[in-house]
């Protein structure tokens, strides 16, 4: 169901620039799809991640996570999270790693981490005003409704300033060190490796209570309840610890 400005404008946004990136957004009409592997849309995808990889760095992307969350208006895709689990195979940014990913957070963090509760975050892009936001937005709920932790990704210098400004704490883990890739050769990447990207992980209980707290983000998640009940049940699910 289509919603107007006003329908969809939730009270708490007092905020004018709250309300004004409120509009913005509800504006674009987003529709969100969790496409795996076997999806008819998945080479589409691909290839977009592919083209703006190339457009900012120089990069040849030819390595993609196991579902793709695209985010579809009417121009076209404006963002995509790639997203894979931990319990599922060895992830990409294992390769920076001396340990497993369980043991390097667990060490981390100070507190034993299950390799169930990680989910990688990759091939990210997002191409129009705002749709970084809704991306975090939708993205953090769909992985903890779905019943995961953390999620780990690799993040360039303006990658990790995005999620400072949105206000979601990160931990630095490791350096992301391209003599460690096996598969691609350091040229496939470009310029991307200049900026010294790290492996971070964020916590999805925090990235909740971020969400909770800020009124242009809880006001996303409302809009887009039935688009993120639709998203988990395409998720491989988890049964988080009590």
């Amino acid at each position: 169901m289509y919603l107007t400005e006003t329908q969809a404008m939730p009270q708490q946004l007092s905020s004018n620039t709250d309300r004004a990136s409120f509009k913005r957004l509800i504006r674009l009409t987003p529709e969100f799809q969790i496409i795996d592997q076997h999806h008819n849309y998945r080479d589409e995808v691909q290839s977009y991640i592919q083209e703006k990889f190339q457009q900012s760095y120089g990069a040849v992307v030819n390595e993609f996570l196991d579902y793709l969350l695209s985010m579809n208006c009417p121009a076209g895709l404006s963002g995509v999270a790639g997203i894979s689990m931990a319990a599922d195979k060895v992830l990409f940014l294992e390769q920076y790693f001396d340990a497993p990913v369980e043991v390097e957070l667990s060490q981390a963090l100070g507190k034993k981490v299950e390799r169930s509760a990680i989910v990688e975050i990759g091939n990210l892009v997002a191409t129009t005003r705002g749709a970084s936001v809704a991306l975090f937005v939708i993205l953090a709920s769909t992985l903890y409704r779905a019943g995961y932790e953390h999620m780990v990704f690799t993040a360039s210098g303006q990658l990790s300033s995005q999620f400072k400004k949105l206000g979601f704490e990160t931990r630095a883990i490791k350096a992301a060190n391209p003599e460690c890739l096996s598969d691609n050769s350091l040229s496939d990447w470009g310029s991307y490796y200049d900026s010294e990207p790290e492996v971070l992980v964020g916590n999805l209980q925090e990235a909740m209570e971020l969400i909770s707290s800020r009124n242009l983000f809880s006001g996303l998640q409302a809009v887009f309840a039935s688009s993120i009940d639709a998203l988990v049940e395409k998720m491989p699910g988890r049964q988080r610890e009590t």
